[in-house]
This record gives structure tokens, sequence and C-alpha cells, in this order.
């Protein structure tokens, strides 16, 4: 059980595991930015695609909030005599 928890938590993790660097509503950035080194020198797995997907996606509060959610009722039944 608490493994499928885990692979949740994994697998929503890599999908925010990229760097915004140089994301804006709609045109991004006009400063000359290298966002692959910055991303790698901070440790992201990569860079976003799409700015306008970057500044207006939720998704991954849905995901971690459902993944811890379910993590919680399990250490529930856990705990519970």
């Amino acid at each position: 059980m608490l493994t499928r928890d885990n692979d949740r938590l994994s697998d929503a993790l890599k999908r925010i595991n990229l760097s915004p660097l140089g994301a804006g509503a709609l045109a991004g950035s006009g400063l000359p930015l290298n966002r692959e080194l910055v991303a790698e020198k901070l440790g992201f797995a990569g860079v976003t695609q799409n700015s306008l997907d970057t500044v207006s996606d939720r998704d991954y509060c849905i995901e971690f909030t459902s993944a811890f959610s379910l993590l919680m009722q399990l250490v529930q039944v856990m705990i519970t005599p």
C-alpha cells in the first residue's frame, strides 16, 4: 500500500520537476537566459516547453492533494487500533 502512495508522489514530482525560468504569460522572456544551464545548476530535470501552460497549469495542486489525501487515509488506518 505504501508503495502505491510512493509511486503516486514520485510520478507527480517527475511532472513538476521542470524549471519555469523565463516563462511569462503569453510571451515568455526577452532576456538572454540560458534556461537549460540554470535548470541543471538548480537540479531540475529540464525546462518547461510552453510558457502559457507553465504559468496557468494547476494540475499539480490537485495531483499532490489527492496523493497526500490517500496517504493520510492509509496512515490513519495503520495507526488506528
